[in-house]
């Protein structure tokens, strides 16, 4: 090695990684030169390897999605179904005032000593 060369070579890193797993890989083959049947096998591995965890992350995040969506639905569904209550019970519920009713116009029966009923109007 000569002075002034770096003893390090730099080369692009491709780092992936779900839970606990992680990748890190090489990207690209030999620098400077045409890869060989062997290095080229080695890549195409790589790159399988590369999808299949984005694969495997993909599905994970999917498999969550439709989960919380689940649990969503059950709440709308619980919501839906207490708005529906209310609305029943309102729509059934006598409509209820405040004042008073005025005696003016009212009918009260009155029974007499000898037991029969009879109707006046206030």
């Amino acid at each position: 090695m000569q002075t002034g060369d770096n003893p390090v070579k730099r080369k692009p890193l491709v780092v992936v990684g779900n839970d606990s797993e992680v990748i890190i890989d090489v990207v690209g083959g030999e620098e400077g030169g045409t890869m060989d049947a062997r290095n080229a096998a080695a890549l195409g591995r790589q790159e399988v390897r590369l999808l299949a965890a984005q694969v495997f992350q993909l599905r994970t995040m999917l498999i969550d999605t439709c989960a919380e969506a689940m649990r969503q639905i059950e709440i709308l569904k619980k919501q839906n179904a207490r708005l529906s209550n209310n609305v029943t019970r309102f729509i059934n519920r006598p409509a209820f005032s405040m004042r008073r009713p005025s005696s003016a116009g009212q009918v009260h029966g009155v029974t007499t000593e000898s037991g029969s009923t009879t109707i006046e109007e206030a």
